[in-house]
């Protein structure tokens, strides 16, 4: 079995907020629904942290049917391959920045549905998200 080129140490739920938002049934609207990443560089290592924020609202809408309002932020720890990362660094932070937040995301859409799964409103599944747009996001150094 070959060593994988990401790896999650460990992953953290900071926030997570749920509110029901009541409206008229069976009239359809779409809410956006935001994600914010930040990515850090641990000091002196290959070793990275994942900030993903993912937020659904209704700020200014007029709600036209029941629906979830919520924010979740989590932290994640990954370690990239030391050996990708001395060979080719551009690449394997590209690999890091797309992947890792993926990875967070779907630790993120369980959590929801699973708190969702009971409501009267019915359970809600995150949408699939791509992070491509992020592989060239700077990467801060830890203060």
């Amino acid at each position: 079995m070959t060593k994988p080129i990401l790896r999650l140490c460990s992953c953290n739920f900071t926030k997570v907020h749920l509110d029901v938002l009541a409206g008229e049934q069976n009239e359809k609207f779409v809410y956006p629904l935001q994600t914010k990443v930040d990515f850090i560089l641990k000091k002196g290592a290959n070793k990275y942290l994942v900030v993903l924020g993912v937020r659904k609202g209704a700020e200014g809408v007029s709600l036209k049917r029941p629906t979830y309002g919520f924010t979740i932020e989590m932290v994640g720890l990954f370690e990239v391959d030391k050996k990708l990362l001395d060979a080719d660094k551009k690449h394997a932070e590209e690999i890091f920045r797309v992947n890792a937040p993926s990875i967070l995301f779907g630790s993120a859409r369980e959590l929801l549905l699973q708190l969702t799964s009971r409501s009267v409103v019915g359970p809600y599944v995150l949408p699939t998200v791509a992070f491509l747009d992020l592989k060239d996001k700077a990467i801060r150094d830890e203060a």
